[in-house]
């Protein structure tokens, strides 16, 4: 769905008026090799040079999945557009061990392909922030936030990474929205920092009377359970993991902070031009909250 909102604004501005077209693209993986989904957007969508494609996390199913790899980086061939594949839940192992060791995996296969245009953001398996400038009004801000969350091994106090703990980041964070006061910012990572969906401990009616649609290949499952349904909604709600809104973790990168240091949400309340995105849940979200926007 974020994919037809941008290419929708792509066909609806004269092209010599774009100085910048960001295509942001959540869980890639899930669709890429299932029908022409990337050919689709190659010919609805200008790829020039003032084209950036973000694949935001989840853009492989498994490890050492190199062939859904090339084919979205293939997306830009023979175009001055650029690819930037941000990680996700995924490309961390799903929080287990090795995860950091997939990312470095990951990021050689990309350097092999041999095109400048393409490259893992941030580099390193690092956390970020990493800023990249569109034009003198606008910034994109790229967090790993899986880095935050991940209880197995990652780049620490001990790495070359710039910002080597929760507190440089936040701060870093800081720096930024006083930096970059007037432009437009629009921070990229693959957890949301605003959420209506279920990892958002947000569910509808349908959760509670159709509790098996929310299950992987039982979308269109629809067996009434009432009552007896409602069991998952408040299961999921009073036990969560990292990746859901209410856990502590979570929270502490999304507004509370560490410290003195707050978090995301904190930092950018005040920011008059600040946009959230995110690729997490798999649905479409378009909220605010002050002058703070989010896509999901």
């Amino acid at each position: 769905m974020k994919l037809i909102l941008a290419m929708m604004w792509s066909l609806t501005v004269d092209a010599q008026d774009v100085t910048s077209r960001l295509i942001v693209i959540g869980n890639a993986g899930e669709v890429v090799g299932k029908g022409p989904f990337l050919q689709l957007v190659r010919n609805t969508v200008a790829f020039d040079s003032n084209t950036i494609v973000v694949y935001l996390g989840n853009y492989t199913k498994q490890p050492g999945d190199t062939a859904t790899m090339a084919a979205e980086a293939g997306i830009i061939a023979n175009t001055g557009a650029k690819a930037f594949f941000v990680p996700g839940f995924n490309e961390w192992m799903k929080g287990r061990e090795g995860g950091y060791r997939n990312l470095l995996d990951q990021q050689r296969f990309l350097a092999g392909l041999d095109n400048g245009k393409v490259k893992m953001l941030p580099a390193d398996g690092c956390s970020g922030p990493e800023t990249v400038e569109l034009d003198n009004d606008a910034e994109l801000v790229v967090l790993n936030s899986q880095w935050w969350l991940h209880e197995r091994s990652t780049r620490g106090v001990e790495s070359e990474c710039k910002y080597r703990t929760r507190e440089e980041i936040l701060g870093e964070i800081e720096d930024i929205v006083m930096d970059e006061w007037d432009k437009m910012v629009l921070v990229l990572s693959y957890h949301p920092m605003k959420n209506t969906g279920v990892h958002g401990s947000t569910f509808g009616w349908k959760q509670h009377v159709f509790p098996f649609t929310d299950i992987r290949g039982l979308n269109s499952f629809y067996l009434p359970v009432p009552v007896l349904g409602s069991i998952y909604p408040i299961t999921r709600n009073a036990i969560t993991t990292n990746q859901h809104r209410n856990n502590s973790t979570y929270r502490s990168l999304e507004e509370t902070g560490i410290s003195h240091v707050p978090g995301l949400k904190k930092a950018f309340k005040d920011s008059p031009h600040t946009l959230f995105i995110a690729g997490q849940e798999h649905n479409m979200q378009l909220l605010s909250e002050g002058d703070i926007a989010s896509e999901e």
